[in-house]
């Protein structure tokens, strides 16, 4: 029986020409580890759903719908899939993250332990993206992240890379299917918080990411904004009180700086107070 079940989301970008899946099946192949992904296209105008094996290491399940569906609906049913398989982990990927000792951290994690969460640092540059320290409502950036076992209650890792139990997905109610990209963690790892067991496990596995937030070019930098806010408004249902005035206050300070950052473009504007009143 497949213990893990890889879930890899790739926009504009074939899977088999993504840093994330190169990564992981060149050190599949030389260290003949079998691996089963199910992969969603979201920039594929087609629906589709083959069956493929790229190598004899490997089995590829690619889905489209024919439209870009977000994160959580593609995480959802993968989990779902998952406990029909009777497969107890999923691991979600991102398509732009470079994995130098395939899945290996993992599986010797769980030769240990059967931890409910299992998360690698996550490194852009030379900072440390995730796990990121949480307070006051928000992720901080900290490069003081050594292995071992963290509190949800005090630390927050982004999905990118994240192992999680199927049985903890189901006890948490699934991910958000309003929300299509940002906020997805948070609102799935704010449930998993309120569980009795709320600690993850950050292995000794640093894990090369890009990100988006990063980007320069105006015109993408005011879509993705706008894609934040949508996000931000269907997480806002999900919280009260003090949560949900620091959630439209970090919102209010990241508006702040796509401000700038687009140099006071108008639409920016419009977006941001458009979107709050809908």
């Amino acid at each position: 029986m497949d213990q893990i079940l890889i879930v890899l989301v790739v926009y504009k970008c074939k899977f088999e020409e993504s840093s994330t899946f190169k990564s992981i099946c060149a050190y599949n192949q030389l260290h003949e580890i079998h691996t089963r992904w199910l992969i969603f296209d979201n920039s594929c105008v087609d629906v589709q759903n083959d069956y493929l094996e790229p190598d004899k290491w490997t089995k590829v399940i690619l889905q489209s719908t024919g439209r870009n569906e977000g994160l959580p609906v593609h995480y959802n049913t993968a989990f779902t899939f998952a406990e029909k398989e009777g497969i107890d982990y999923v691991l979600l990927l991102d398509q732009d993250s470079i994995f130098t000792e395939g899945l290996a951290p993992y599986y010797q994690a769980l030769s240990e332990q059967k931890e409910a969460i299992i998360v690698p640092r996550l490194i852009t540059g030379n900072r440390m993206l995730s796990p990121s320290k949480y307070l006051l409502g928000r992720g901080f950036l900290s490069d003081n992240i050594i292995p071992g076992r963290y509190s949800l209650k005090n630390y927050s890792p982004l999905n990118s890379g994240s192992l999680i139990q199927t049985k903890i997905w189901r006890k948490a109610g699934g991910f958000n299917n309003d929300i299509k990209l940002d906020f997805s963690d948070y609102s799935f790892y704010a449930r998993v918080r309120k569980m009795q067991a709320d600690e993850f496990l950050v292995l000794d596995y640093d894990v090369t990411h890009e990100l988006s937030s990063f980007e320069k070019d105006s015109l993408k930098i005011i879509n993705r904004f706008s894609i934040y806010m949508d996000d931000m408004m269907a997480f806002s249902k999900e919280i009260t009180g003090i949560n949900r005035l620091l959630l439209f206050f970090w919102a209010g300070v990241h508006f702040m700086n796509v401000l700038i950052r687009t140099r006071f473009n108008k639409n920016v504007i419009s977006i941001y107070f458009s979107k709050l009143v809908k």
